[in-house]
């Protein structure tokens, strides 16, 4: 059963992993390190992935497990199948277990492995969030492959370096980590240097932009050519070099992925939130308060567009940290005059809730995507946008 406990117990749900047929152990497992880079990383190389050929599935903690955000397979929510099999599973053998008490991020983190195995996944992506649950994934070693990208959070160093440490002891091929100009880089390099890991670094002096339009982005890596990515940020291009440096990582250990598979995975992957537009009429904006470099690129591709957007036009800002920094920052752009501007957040803090009785503009906080798509849908029928 599900309990109020205080921490989480690797041991807990090692063992309701085994009872479960070990469901732990089977695929090839690649861990990202919880960082603002990580969402990125994770479609990229999952859309690489499936596009392969191989069946591949994806845990998420972003949601503080929730049971219905924290497992994809394919790139896709399961079939409602396979999560009435795996919730059986799963309470058969803890009823079986009366004494035994489980937090319900345990209980979900289970059933997410459980879909995985039920669905036949070769590969699973477990991407951490910062600083949640230590530990958890470790379950799941020894993984074909970490990535530790750049951009990492408000974690103290102590506890970021400790997270690198115990997860590089547990990769049994490579991995794959942030650019040589960087802090991450020493710490990390040193890590692997001890542990005789591999370390490969995606190499930003090679990334060439060959095309660059007010979406998308068509690059050369390393001499090759053909790369494109629905996406103008700056992050979202080093989340591609991470992702190709990860798929030639699994390309040296014997998995067979073409030169095709990884440009269709990178041009089909989804849309991670960095500063994206992904509609002019109505206009709207994905994630405006990611980063100030982050800004600065939307802010260029919105003075390219046409002025001529009314101030009835919509504006979606998809997360809400630093909303209202940002928000300024893009107004400053001549085409930028909403009358009313979405945040979509979980957790609602007083500087949105004051931005959102900000005069001048009217700002609504929503706590799902659900409730955003059902909003935009029922205020632009005829648009029939779908986020």
């Amino acid at each position: 059963m599900s309990g109020d406990i205080s921490e989480i117990s690797a041991a807990r749900v090692a063992g309701l992993c085994r009872d479960l047929g070990k469901i732990n152990v089977g695929p090839k497992f690649i861990h990202i390190s919880g960082a603002s880079a990580s969402h990125g990383c994770a479609l990229f190389i999952e859309s690489i992935i499936k596009n392969a050929g191989y069946r591949v599935g994806r845990i998420n903690t972003a949601y503080k497990f929730d049971i219905m955000k924290t497992v994809y397979i394919d790139r896709q929510i399961p079939v409602i199948d396979d999560y009435n099999k795996a919730v059986a599973a799963i309470r058969q053998i803890v009823n079986k277990k009366s004494g035994e008490i489980y937090k319900r991020e345990e209980i979900v983190f289970v059933f997410s492995l459980m879909v995985c195995m039920l669905e036949g996944c070769e590969f699973v992506i477990l991407e951490e969030c910062i600083n949640e649950y230590p530990g958890l994934f470790e379950i799941c070693a020894p993984y074909e492959i970490a990535v530790i990208p750049s951009g990492y959070g408000k974690e103290p160093d102590t506890l970021r370096e400790q997270k690198w440490s115990n997860t590089i002891k547990l990769v049994r091929h490579e991995v794959i980590s942030g650019n040589q100009k960087t802090d991450t880089y020493n710490i990390i390099s040193d890590k692997c240097r001890l542990s005789g890991t591999r370390l490969a670094i995606p190499a930003k002096a090679q990334f060439v932009p060959t095309e660059i339009d007010n979406r998308n982005v068509a690059f050369e890596y390393k001499g090759k050519s053909n790369y494109k990515i629905k996406s103008i940020s700056l992050l979202l291009r080093d989340c591609a070099m991470t992702a190709i440096e990860t798929v030639n990582s699994l390309r040296r250990s014997g998995i067979k992925i073409s030169g095709n598979a990884i440009c269709q995975g990178l041009l089909e992957a989804g849309n991670a939130g960095f500063c994206e537009i992904i509609s002019a009429s109505p206009l709207i904006i994905t994630d405006i308060s990611s980063m100030t470099e982050e800004i600065t690129v939307l802010r260029k591709s919105l003075d390219s567009l046409s002025s001529d957007f009314e101030k009835s036009e919509k504006v979606i800002c998809f997360g809400a940290e630093n909303a209202r920094e940002a928000i300024n920052k893009l107004k400053s752009a001549h085409c930028f005059s909403p009358a009313k501007i979405y945040i979509f957040t979980p957790d609602a803090n007083e500087e949105l809730t004051a931005l959102s009785e900000d005069s001048e503009t009217e700002c609504v906080l929503l706590d799902s995507i659900k409730n955003l798509a059902e909003l935009i849908l029922r205020e632009n029928r005829e648009d029939r946008i779908t986020v």
